[in-house]
């Protein structure tokens, strides 16, 4: 009796393993086939890298201009007083906390 106990709990283990891993075989033969019909669309191997920079070159294209580096792009550095890059700086602080 006790040997036949040992064998069906043998069986049921076995055989829950083995559904695991069938379970497991099934879902990367699925997982390996998107893959592949992925691969094969020609959308995915050419155009991915070109569309996404199309897309962040129009992105950044078309953002409108920010006070502040209309400000920067008309200063030049090189010929501000201290005073008067410091007033500069408190515009550009202003702007920024009520933009």
């Amino acid at each position: 009796m006790k040997t036949l106990s040992i064998i069906l709990s043998l069986s049921i283990v076995l055989t829950t393993s083995v559904k695991a891993q069938t379970d497991e075989a099934a879902q990367l033969l699925l997982n390996w086939e998107k893959l592949q019909q992925l691969e094969k669309d020609e959308g995915f191997k050419s155009g991915l890298g070109k569309t996404t920079q199309h897309i962040q070159d129009d992105l950044f294209a078309s953002l409108p201009g920010h006070p502040a580096l209309d400000i920067l792009e008309q200063t030049d550095p090189d010929q501000l007083t201290p005073r008067q890059a410091q007033e500069l700086l408190y515009r550009l602080k202003e702007l920024h906390k009520n933009g």
